[in-house]
């Protein structure tokens, strides 16, 4: 019975150490997870090996796409503050060593579309690495595109998720392997758009990829939210009841009476403004009409539904 009891203890007390160690670990994975949320949004740690820093020199210089500027140095290590990420960009881009030049953000919107030649040029960027049917002209044009193109749908309307945007952006465009981005006013509540929109603004001026090249899409008809500018969705509806541009049953209301989609002429060109505004270019290359059947053809009759449809894309068609 001694020894049985003895054996009971010395297993009682491992598996209290292992219980207390399990719980420590436990506790500083907690401590270390709310350290870094805590940090997260306010700073964002870049760090790169120097055989990672030095395998994207060699890859770009054998692409010759980018101007890198060769250093021996063991690491890149600086910490940038993503709060406000949006209106500090230029700051941003001059600390990242890419390039032999120095990029100011110009306000001025960006002009010109998508041409057959500049896409073609695009596609040739990286035919070493990229399969020659990657891409592929549109049914009707010349113009080529890429089979894959860069959403912008998902992510909270913060800081950290602008950095990621912006930077995909960089990566995809820069990499020769994607030239369609596709987005919508509404998407993360108008930060998609300007998030792209700076992006794009420094692919052109740092980096001097050609406007022409890219197939910029976005989309129109839901009532958005504008949350770096601070405006209910309600207000852009007023604005065009107030001025007699459109009447309130133009649009679609939800159970709450929150406006969720309008299809309105006036209504669409309210919002292609602001999204061109937004993406800072004077010209989309593609602008659809977002979920029109799913918003609107379940609430309407199908002769309304189709009257409303019909004016829509009488403006789209008139304006492009």
């Amino acid at each position: 019975m001694k020894n049985f009891l003895n054996s009971i203890s010395s297993i009682k007390s491992n598996t209290h150490k292992l219980l207390t160690n399990k719980k420590q670990n436990i506790q500083l994975k907690y401590f270390n997870e709310k350290i870094f949320k805590n940090n997260f949004n306010k700073e964002f740690q870049i760090s790169q090996s120097s055989n990672y820093r030095e395998f994207i020199i060699k890859k770009n210089h054998k692409n010759n796409f980018l101007q890198i500027q060769s250093k021996n140095f063991s690491r890149i290590d600086y910490t940038y503050d993503t709060r406000d990420f949006l209106s500090k960009t230029s700051e941003y881009e001059n600390k990242i060593e890419d390039s032999s030049m120095e990029y100011n953000f110009k306000n001025d919107p960006l002009t010109g579309f998508a041409t057959a030649e500049a896409t073609e040029k695009y596609s040739q960027r990286n035919k070493e690495e990229i399969h020659k049917e990657h891409f592929r002209k549109l049914f009707n044009e010349e113009i080529k595109i890429s089979s894959i193109g860069l959403g912008t749908y998902i992510g909270a309307p913060d800081d950290i998720n602008d950095f990621y945007i912006y930077n995909a952006v960089k990566t995809c465009v820069l990499s020769g392997g994607v030239n369609l981005i596709d987005t919508a006013i509404n998407y993360r509540y108008m930060k998609s758009e300007k998030a792209i929109g700076k992006a794009l603004n420094t692919l052109v001026n740092k980096y001097g990829v050609q406007r022409e090249e890219l197939f910029i899409c976005s989309k129109i008809g839901y009532v958005p939210e504008d949350a770096e500018g601070g405006r209910r969705a309600h207000s852009f509806v007023q604005e065009l009841v107030e001025d007699k541009k459109i009447d309130i049953e133009d649009v679609i209301f939800d159970e709450k009476n929150r406006p969720i989609h309008c299809m309105h002429p006036e209504f669409l060109e309210q919002q292609m403004t602001i999204s061109l505004e937004n993406l800072g270019l004077n010209t989309l290359d593609l602008m659809y009409l977002h979920n029109a059947v799913e918003s609107q053809g379940a609430v309407l009759t199908p002769e309304l539904f189709e009257k409303r449809l019909t004016k829509a894309f009488e403006f789209l068609v008139k304006i492009f």
